[in-house]
């Protein structure tokens, strides 16, 4: 059985692949080049898209936390119109 070689991103030098187009490049090489441009891009979505979810987190918090306040401040007896008006 053939075992499979795993190779982190971090280790495989891009420039040594990359550095070789047209002909000269072999078939495994632009396959693995392709590979490595395809990671890299999806690796670059994940990133921007947990930063859009944290954006939606934050925003849907503070959406939450504003309506809190406007339903404390309705049932507040100072905000009343009649008790404003004595004061």
């Amino acid at each position: 059985m053939v075992g499979v070689l795993h190779i982190p991103l971090q280790e495989i030098p891009l420039w040594k692949i990359r550095r070789k187009k047209g002909p000269q490049m072999s078939s495994l090489q632009r396959r693995i080049a392709v590979v490595i441009d395809t990671t890299a891009n999806l690796v670059t979505q994940l990133r921007e898209l947990d930063l859009l979810r944290e954006q939606v987190r934050k925003a849907e918090e503070s959406y939450h936390l504003a309506a809190q306040e406007r339903d404390a401040d309705k049932s507040s007896p100072l905000s009343t119109p009649g008790n404003l008006s004595r004061h």
